[in-house]
């Protein structure tokens, strides 16, 4: 049933049965109109007869053998006319001509019974009209009307003919019609079969239907967003591999130098710029993997639905790097209200905390304070991490959530970028205010827990 999977097949199957249930009431209406115009007259003017001799039953023999032959001489209806008055045994009392055996065979009592006959004496078609008397009999009175009702019959067939025809001449049409509609969307898809990775910079041209269009457009803005999307890895590889291959080529370098001496003796500043540059790769590494686990969609949604207590995350967080505050000789204070809740994950809203302080840490002098305050305003949770630094440049605070945006120090350039990332996965928000020599505040907010 392949085939029925069709667009066209489907409209052009529908419209038929539709255009053939209209048809068909139409030639039925059609075809009860012509009997009625060539036939209802007649039908009406023989019962009312036969009921007008019905009532004359009782009257002495005489006067309705009159009456019989005034209604059997009447020539109104065009044909000859025959009249017969039974008794209930089914004798004769009065006749007018001969009537067709197949007329007297066929007609049945009733106040309105009009049939065709085609069976007779003579092959001819008569129309019968027969009404009950009072004392059990019946009267009869016909007329021969072979011509009318020879052409109502070809009305009919001429009708039914006719109504076939124009059916199949809608489907016909609705094919047609189908072909041309579904044509247009079958161009459309060969020309985006033709749109590969290397040319989402293509736009499809517009078509003549309007609903075509419209697909058009939607498509047209799916490339687009395709198109930077793509974009934006290339770039994300290219800075990727551009950062990666820093740390490696000055780690290639170190153990270079290493075996260039022969291995007995490695300088301890060798050992120690190796490490760095590991521990960068390490850092570098972890934070594109979390980047690419939030883009690819791998925390799902209930991951991210998790009540969460933002003191203790606070608490956690200033604990562990308390020892390095202590290392460099930096003041480092942080605070949060006891039962502060947001909704989320809690390894990656510590991810954040962590990131901003260490960007903190990391570019601003040992001596510059960092305070981390956590705090509930007007339905919402606000997490703060203010430095008393030198600030950041006019020219590099529009660019510091970007990927890859080093400031001075040694950062694998995702830090920032990271923590709007996820923030904004959690429906938050990230902003950094800066002034050079009026040091730099980092503010995310977070929705409250209900």
């Amino acid at each position: 049933m392949k085939w029925w999977r069709s667009l066209r097949v489907r409209l052009t199957v529908g419209f038929a049965v539709f255009a053939v249930v209209t048809v068909g009431l139409a030639a039925t209406a059609a075809v009860l109109l012509i009997e009625e115009v060539v036939l209802g007259q007649l039908d009406t003017v023989l019962l009312e007869e036969a009921q007008t001799l019905a009532s004359f039953d009782g009257l002495p023999d005489d006067q309705l053998a009159a009456a019989v032959r005034n209604v059997g001489e009447e020539r109104e209806q065009g044909g000859r006319k025959f009249v017969r008055i039974e008794t209930s045994d089914g004798s004769v009392v009065v006749g007018w001509d001969r009537a067709p055996r197949a007329a007297l065979r066929g007609a049945r009592g009733g106040t309105r019974v009009a049939r065709i006959f085609t069976e007779g004496e003579d092959e001819r078609l008569v129309r019968v009209a027969v009404a009950p008397t009072t004392s059990g009999g019946r009267v009869m009175v016909g007329v021969h009307a072979t011509r009318p009702v020879r052409l109502v019959q070809r009305a009919r067939w001429a009708v039914g003919l006719i109504a076939g025809l124009l059916s199949a001449l809608l489907a016909l049409g609705a094919w047609l019609l189908t072909g041309r509609a579904t044509r247009e969307i079958d161009r459309l898809a060969a020309e985006v079969a033709t749109i590969e990775a290397g040319t989402l910079d293509r736009r499809l041209s517009e078509r003549r239907t309007i609903e075509v269009d419209r697909l058009v457009a939607v498509l047209n803005r799916v490339l687009t967003r395709l198109e930077r999307s793509v974009g934006q890895m290339r770039r994300f590889s290219a800075d990727a591999a551009h950062e990666l291959r820093t740390p490696l080529s000055a780690l290639r370098t170190r153990l270079e130098v290493s075996l260039r001496r022969g291995g007995m003796f490695v300088p301890r500043e060798v050992v120690l710029d190796a490490l760095e540059q590991t521990e960068r790769l390490v850092r570098l590494a972890e934070d594109l993997l979390t980047l690419a686990r939030l883009e690819g969609g791998a925390v799902s949604r209930a991951a991210l639905e998790a009540p969460v207590r933002l003191d203790t995350v606070v608490d956690e967080v200033g604990a562990a790097l308390q020892i390095v505050a202590e290392e460099q000789g930096r003041p480092f204070s942080w605070e949060a209200p006891t039962g502060l809740s947001v909704r989320g994950s809690e390894p990656l809203l510590k991810r954040v905390l962590l990131n901003l302080v260490d960007n903190a840490f990391r570019h601003t002098a040992p001596t510059a304070g960092v305070v981390v305050r956590a705090e509930r305003d007007d339905g919402v949770a606000r997490l703060i991490v203010a430095d008393c630094g030198e600030g950041i440049a006019a020219d590099v605070a529009p660019h510091v959530f970007e990927r890859f945006r080093h400031g001075h120090g040694d950062g694998t350039g995702l830090g920032l970028a990271l923590v709007r990332e996820i923030v904004e996965r959690h429906g938050g928000s990230v902003t950094l205010e800066s002034a050079p020599g009026a040091g730099t505040t980092a503010r995310v907010v977070l929705p409250l827990a209900s």
